[in-house]
């Protein structure tokens, strides 16, 4: 099994909520032209941006970042800080005053991927909606049963199909 060899990654998953349009914007400029283009530059190539179809009471943005080890997690932050780029054209989204923040809240959860599928895949490029399924549990040993089904059990080939 080729999955087997391959290192699994960690993924930051951030989740941006805004009060109003003018977060938004300003946060999409900056993800836009500071951010990725930042990313890009440190080898971090396949980010994902994802927009609510349907915001709800918040709008939110949705952010899945992989590294391929917890240290490149760790260390994308004083990279970034180092670089003069990045610093520069994100500066209207990271000197935002406290009176007009860039976001209501920013929510960042760190993730590792399933054994099973140990790399994430990039889809084909066209328009599709994406689907982030947030799985809840009454335990813990539930969890892992469940964890066990996408890592061992076949659950991520039915969603490839």
């Amino acid at each position: 099994m080729e999955n087997a060899k391959k290192t699994q990654q960690r993924y930051e998953l951030r989740t941006y909520q805004f009060a109003n349009d003018d977060q938004r914007q300003l946060t999409s400029t900056y993800l836009e032209q500071a951010y990725l283009p930042a990313l890009n530059r440190a080898g971090i190539h396949q980010v994902g941006v994802f927009v609510e179809t349907q915001p709800q009471a918040v709008a939110r943005l949705f952010v899945l970042i992989p590294f391929d080890s917890i240290e490149a997690f760790t260390a994308i932050g004083n990279r970034l800080a180092h670089d003069p780029t990045y610093l520069r054209t994100g500066e209207a989204y990271l000197a935002a005053a406290a009176t007009s923040p860039a976001y209501q809240r920013i929510e960042s959860s760190l993730l590792k991927a399933f054994a099973h599928m140990p790399q994430m895949e990039v889809p084909e490029k066209k328009d599709r909606i994406f689907e982030l399924r947030c799985y809840e549990s009454p335990t813990e040993s539930a969890g892992q049963k469940k964890i066990g089904m996408f890592n061992d059990a076949g659950e991520i080939d039915i969603f490839k199909k």
